[in-house]
C-alpha cells in the first residue's frame, strides 16, 4: 500500500514555500521579522545627497538612479558595494 507523504510534487513544482510565504487561500500568511541590518548616513556630494554606510567590511552607497523617469520600470535608486577601507581613526584592527 502507498502512503500520502503530503501534495503532489507537481503542486510546488518541487518547491517548498518559505515560512509565511505560501499561496494557500486561508488566512494572510505571517510576515517574518524585520531585522535591521545597517544605518544609513545622509551625505551630500558633488551630483547631490546620497546615503552611506557600512556592513561589515563592506562600504554601502544609495544612489538616486539617474536613468528613473516617471512612470518608467528603471528603479528610484541604485545600491553600490565596496571594499570598505580601515575606519578614519582606527589602527587595522577591531
Amino acid at each position: 500500500m502507498r502512503r500520502n507523504t503530503g501534495s503532489p510534487k507537481g503542486a510546488s513544482g518541487g518547491r517548498s514555500e518559505p515560512p509565511g510565504r505560501g499561496t494557500g487561500g486561508g488566512a494572510a500568511p505571517a510576515l517574518s521579522p524585520l531585522v535591521k541590518v545597517l544605518g544609513l548616513w545622509e551625505r551630500e556630494g558633488c551630483n547631490g545627497p546620497y546615503l552611506a554606510g557600512r556592513l561589515g567590511d563592506l562600504k554601502i552607497l544609495i544612489l538616486p538612479n539617474r536613468d528613473h523617469e516617471e512612470g518608467d520600470r528603471n528603479p528610484t535608486h541604485v545600491v553600490l558595494v565596496t571594499p570598505a577601507g580601515p575606519r578614519p581613526g582606527s589602527e587595522g584592527g577591531r
